[in-house]
């Protein structure tokens, strides 16, 4: 692999670390003496899937919203393919993650900065005129799940309870939604880095596709303001998140009903995804032992 980077990218490769891994991805840092590049190798053939995410991430940096230049290869490419994984060199951003956790609450100038480019990746991305096509969309997690739900229900403590969740809150984002908005689909402070208090960079559009503004947010707004482990979630972060949004979006979200079918859909999403795997592979476990189901029987509670 680094024979071929050197190749392909005419980039020495002093060092390659693995700095993060995913279901779907590794995460390498590439040093060239001096330089640093971030390389994304995928762990499946995500061709039809990656001219989505790299056309996406120029049109965004021409707008000025802080993602990760693309470095492109030798002969002028944006990625490159080796035993059917695909290849992606960014440039280095320097900055830092915020890391958070029930303990540590996150500063509240970090979480605004966060919301406004939220919202201005959704302002730009709904007049846009990109038709690409992404096989991802706000359902793939839950069609996963609901298209082996008997072997979903025999390896999971809370299965068909589960099972049931999850056609409800489809049914009812099915009446609901609209594909109108490029949404990241895990902004979490995880993926975003910072200098001083500002976004320098937005990681991870593995996730992204064409859907509602509204489910990016609601998603957002449980990530931010309830860490995994917390009872519950912090109301000064997540009303701080969701009136900076609205500073700066053109198309207002009301703290409603809605906002909080679509806070419970998102987690049962991620649940579904996490639960899937270990359904696939035949591994039991406890539906409740999800952080993420904890925090959407907490957030039902405010649905009406």
């Amino acid at each position: 692999m680094i024979k071929k980077i050197r190749d392909k990218y005419n980039i020495s490769v002093t060092n390659f670390k693995l700095i993060r891994e995913s279901p779907d991805n590794k995460v390498y840092l590439i040093k060239d003496n001096h330089k640093k590049y971030i390389a994304r190798i995928s762990k499946r053939d995500l061709r039809k899937d990656i001219l989505f995410e790299i056309t996406w991430l120029d049109y965004l940096s021409k707008q000025n919203i802080p993602v990760a230049q693309i470095i492109k290869t030798v002969d002028n490419k944006t990625f490159f393919t080796f035993r059917k994984s695909v290849i992606v060199i960014f440039k280095f951003i320097e900055g830092k993650s915020l890391e958070i956790s029930y303990d540590k609450k996150p500063d509240l100038e970090k979480v605004k900065n966060a919301a406004f480019e939220l919202a201005n990746i959704h302002n730009v991305s709904y007049v846009a005129d990109i038709k690409i096509a992404r096989k991802r969309n706000i359902f793939t997690e839950i069609n996963r799940a609901l298209k082996i739900k008997d072997k979903f229900i025999k390896f999971s403590e809370g299965g068909d309870k589960f099972i049931n969740e999850l056609e409800f809150y489809k049914t009812w984002v099915n009446k609901n939604k609209n594909n109108k908005y490029l949404i990241h689909n895990d902004y979490r402070p995880g993926n975003i880095l910072y200098k001083g208090d500002k976004v320098s960079a937005i990681l991870d559009f593995d996730w992204s596709c064409k859907g509602p503004a509204i489910k990016d947010l609601a998603h957002s707004l449980c990530e931010w303001s309830f860490p995994d482990g917390a009872k519950k979630h912090w109301e000064d972060i997540f009303n701080v998140f969701f009136e900076s949004y609205n500073q700066v979006a053109k198309n207002k979200i009301k703290l409603n009903n809605d906002l909080y079918y679509w806070i419970c859909f998102s987690c049962l999403s991620d649940v579904a995804n996490y639960f899937t795997d270990l359904a696939e592979k035949n591994i039991f476990k406890k539906i409740t032992s999800s952080y993420m189901y904890q925090k959407f029987l907490y957030f039902e509670r405010f649905v009406k």
